[in-house]
């Protein structure tokens, strides 16, 4: 499976970081990914949801 991360926006503080990410997914759906589990670089955006 593939998420593509679309936009992110500010929400709920897990492990510290506030940063939500919106994806798709390649298997169909699609939802929002907190920061914290995904690598450092892509906590930092100024694509907003």
């Amino acid at each position: 499976m593939t998420a593509y991360l679309d936009c992110a926006t500010g929400g709920d503080t897990v492990n510290g970081i506030a940063v939500w990410w919106h994806a798709r997914f390649s298997t169909g759906g699609s939802g929002f990914i907190s920061g914290a589990y995904l690598n450092p670089w892509v906590q930092y955006t100024t694509e907003n949801c």
